[in-house]
């Protein structure tokens, strides 16, 4: 049954809650305070090209592509003492192998970006843009999703390139039948992301 995509999500969101949290801690990097560190929460939406999300059973494995639209409204970033604080728009485009509970296929493009003028302060900007590359995926497991990607970033005028760039939260179905009657063509997103220095790279 379709809607069993979406269903089974429940369980594993509480196995990982504490992924943005861990990707941060396992960095090497990641308790030096004058590092490349950033968080925020994230919402937007997902549309998928083929509409055959979540597949039927009989189909096996069916390939799509998305497109995720979304943004932070409060990120904040630290590097080498440059700071940012304020929202953040995101954009991230992928391919993706998919069954009825589980996903994954590589992300193609991501794209993250922010410009702040606070008053008496002057202009704040940040970005991450994709480093091409084997490491950046996606999963989906149930209604859950990670995205963990490497990235070039920066704060203001300081660099942070080879960066993790990780994202998580929950698809929900927009599609009025979507994952009932019907294939699902598009879905919300809650969540979060962290970026902190690739303990890889």
């Amino acid at each position: 049954m379709r809607s069993t995509w979406w269903r089974s999500g429940g369980r594993l969101a509480a196995l990982t809650a504490p992924l943005l949290a861990v990707v941060v801690a396992a960095s090497p990097a990641a308790a030096q305070v004058n590092d490349d560190i950033g968080a925020g929460s994230v919402t937007g939406g997902v549309t998928f090209q083929t509409g055959y999300v979540p597949p039927a059973l009989h189909l096996g494995c069916v390939t799509d592509g998305w497109t995720f639209q979304g943004s932070s409204e409060a990120a904040v970033y630290n590097v080498n003492g440059s700071q940012y604080a304020g929202p953040v728009s995101i954009s991230v485009q992928g391919n993706s192998c998919a069954t009825t509970g589980f996903e994954q296929g590589p992300i193609t493009s991501l794209s993250a970006s922010g410009l702040w003028v606070p008053l008496g302060i002057g202009t704040l900007k940040t970005g991450c843009s994709l480093q091409p590359g084997s490491f950046n995926l996606y999963f989906r497991f149930g209604s859950h999703v990670i995205v963990n990607v490497l990235a070039n970033c920066y704060v203001n005028a300081w660099q942070a390139p080879n960066t993790a760039f990780v994202a998580t939260g929950e698809f929900v179905p927009t599609d009025l039948e979507g994952g009932i009657n019907d294939n699902i063509t598009s879905a919300s997103f809650d969540g979060a992301f962290a970026v902190s220095p690739s303990p890889t790279a």
